[in-house]
């Protein structure tokens, strides 16, 4: 199969573009439009060239005028190689550097220069020429490229630039049909009886006739129905070659340029989107965070926000990492690229790659993840881009095809980003096929202790905690089997037992709020003054200055406070203090020293109150091996 390369033919205006394209192509039309009264090229126009029986170049000559520069992005935003005609009696002009910026934001490696109208000038000049060509190209992909004198109707010179573009396009890489595919829309022609037809270059992977097809933004499900390439029919067409689609039953008024075609369900359209972008080193102006800018992605063109990670504002020559916030989605990938000019000026100030398709805003609360995870993908850490992919979820795992297809990388290489991640310790398997962070792994079983001490100090007489209710209360989006998993970490640590249907935490340690505390310490104050005499929730309600707090509330600490052993529940649920205890031994040892024994009938002498009461405590007495009954007699042990 041959080889297809899109050629950019780019310039300032005036340089000769157009002609030199049918010089080479042998085409005097091309597709795209003039102005007929100033001689500019509108739109970009587009002319086959084979080159050899396996390699065929399209030739691309954009619009060289300032007031054409949304023509000149979206013409050359398929290119994988250029050729930058200037003028030998012009030399370089604004317009020159400003298409070799482009081209570089585009992402072009490959190409050379052509100086044009070499006959309109002594040979001096065109050496000077050349000079200055060298001088502007110092420091981009052209700096090392030949620079092939030229002028129109000079054979020897046409097949100069014809063998040095054939030499430059066997040195770029083949083109892959792996990934989806996808075609930004240049063109729409409406035929009668034929439908609608859009025009692009293929961006990515294949299409073939019949192929099912999606139109974004808008979702619109449609099919290739036939192809045609330079006006003559094919069965499928893969990246690099600009093609023409027939889509049925779309009608042409709800196609636009800027579009995209692409396989069903292949990306989402957004309204956010994180990449790294570069301010031209010629910029006069410095661009403010928040600041309003134009967006080229593609032949798409929006109005966008730029938002800054990691500054406040960007300078000539400035590089950062920058969230756009558009008001429309439009269907980008990562790695696409883009090129910025302000919002009501056509002069190009930057341009960079998409690094990222966002669902949210940028927020200085997730800027850690955010930043962590593009600096990773810039640098083609996979590694590090798949384990900064998961800490965007603190509860739930995350799957190897859901990153592979957020990274637009394939499962292959994420599964092995992913075991790599494994051997570190920085990442551990959650089911079959899902992956969780290990450090935040660590964090969510300290949630987990933080939630169930929170649900105990809000039931302080619960001891065991249902896990359905734990999960809860940490996050409706907890993923079950990361929670399981979690709980029996926890047990394995001997943090957590299980209890039934429930578990309880042996690491919790419960502390009560400032207004329970106080409540606990009248309890305790309360028991004191009473001595030995025991008392009731209700009673304390009634004597107290307390009668803010519930019955309920006040039970709750009370049973706290005889979990923590600070306060005695006797048999018939009054309450007696360990001091007020101590007291009651006193007695009992006072009151029995002559005879050594006692019964239930000595309560009133011993204690001052009656059987009823005195009672339940000489039965504590026996079960906390004090005493010991014997009939109707006790003793002291």
């Amino acid at each position: 199969m041959a080889k297809h390369i899109i050629v950019g033919i780019a310039g300032h205006v005036g340089h000769g573009k157009t002609t030199l394209a049918e010089c080479l192509s042998g085409l005097a039309d091309g597709a795209g439009k003039a102005d007929k009264v100033r001689g500019r090229t509108i739109e970009a126009s587009v002319a086959p060239l084979g080159l050899a029986d396996d390699l065929v170049a399209t030739l691309i000559d954009v619009p060289g005028h300032e007031r054409y520069l949304k023509n000149t992005v979206r013409g050359l935003c398929g290119a994988k190689m250029a050729v930058l005609v200037v003028a030998a009696d012009d030399g370089v002009m604004p317009r020159t550097l400003e298409h070799l910026r482009i081209l570089e934001f585009l992402g072009v490696e490959n190409g050379f220069a052509v100086l044009s109208k070499c006959d309109l000038v002594d040979e001096e000049t065109v050496e000077l020429a050349q000079l200055e060509i060298r001088e502007a190209v110092e420091g981009t992909f052209l700096e090392s490229s030949a620079i092939i004198p030229y002028s129109a109707g000079n054979e020897d010179a046409v097949s100069e630039i014809l063998s040095e573009m054939e030499r430059v396009c066997r040195q770029i890489a083949d083109s892959s049909e792996e990934g989806p595919f996808r075609l930004w829309i240049d063109r729409i022609c409406g035929f009668s009886g034929h439908g609608t037809v859009v025009c692009g270059t293929v961006r990515s992977g294949r299409v073939r006739e019949g192929d099912a097809l999606e139109l974004l933004p808008g979702n619109v499900k449609t099919r290739a129905r036939s192809l045609e390439i330079h006006r003559g029919k094919v069965q499928g067409a893969v990246e690099g070659q600009q093609v023409g689609i027939n889509i049925p039953k779309t009608p042409k008024k709800s196609v636009g340029r800027g579009m995209l075609l692409a396989s069903p369900a292949c990306l989402e359209p957004t309204r956010f989107l994180n990449g790294i972008v570069r301010i031209s080193e010629d910029a006069v102006s410095v661009l403010p965070n928040h600041g309003k800018v134009l967006l080229y992605i593609g032949t798409c063109v929006s109005y966008a926000r730029a938002v800054f990670m990691e500054c406040d504002a960007m300078g000539p020559g400035d590089e950062g990492l920058v969230q756009f916030r558009l008001p429309e989605s439009i269907p980008a990938l990562p790695g696409d690229r883009f090129v910025l000019t302000p919002h009501c000026e056509k002069k190009v100030v930057g341009g960079g790659t998409i690094l990222e398709v966002s669902p949210f805003k940028f927020r200085g609360a997730r800027a850690k993840e955010t930043v962590g995870y593009l600096k990773a993908f810039a640098k083609d850490d996979l590694v590090g881009a798949a384990l900064a992919y998961m800490n965007y979820f603190p509860y739930r795992p995350s799957r190897v095809d859901e990153i592979a297809r957020y990274c637009c990388r394939s499962e292959e290489q994420v599964r092995e980003a992913v075991r790599k991640n494994q051997d570190r310790k920085k990442a551990m398997l959650v089911g079959e096929n899902a992956f969780f962070p290990c450090d935040r792994f660590e964090v969510l079983k300290e949630q987990i202790a933080a939630a169930a001490e929170s649900l105990l100090e809000q039931d302080l007489l619960k001891e065991v905690v249902n896990p359905e209710e734990l999960r809860g209360r940490l996050s409706s989006q907890l993923d079950k089997a990361l929670f399981q998993k979690a709980m029996e970490t926890l047990q394995e640590e001997d943090m957590v037992v299980r209890d039934g249907t429930g578990y309880r935490f042996a690491g919790v340690a419960i502390r009560l709020s400032g207004s329970r505390k106080a409540l606990s310490e009248c309890l305790l104050e309360y028991g004191d003054e009473r001595g030995w005499a025991p008392f009731t929730v209700n009673q304390f309600q009634e004597d107290s200055s307390s009668r803010t707090f519930s019955k309920s509330e006040i039970a709750q600490v009370a049973g706290y406070l005889v979990k923590k052993k600070r306060l005695i529940r006797l048999g018939d649920g009054r309450l007696l203090t360990p001091k007020a205890l101590e007291m009651v031994k006193e007695r009992v040892k006072e009151s029995v020293h002559d005879t050594g024994e006692f019964t239930l009938a000595d309560s009133k002498n011993i204690l001052g109150f009656g059987r009823s009461k005195g009672s339940m405590i000489f039965e504590y007495l026996d079960e906390i091996g004090f005493t010991r009954r014997d009939g109707n007699r006790r003793v002291i042990i």
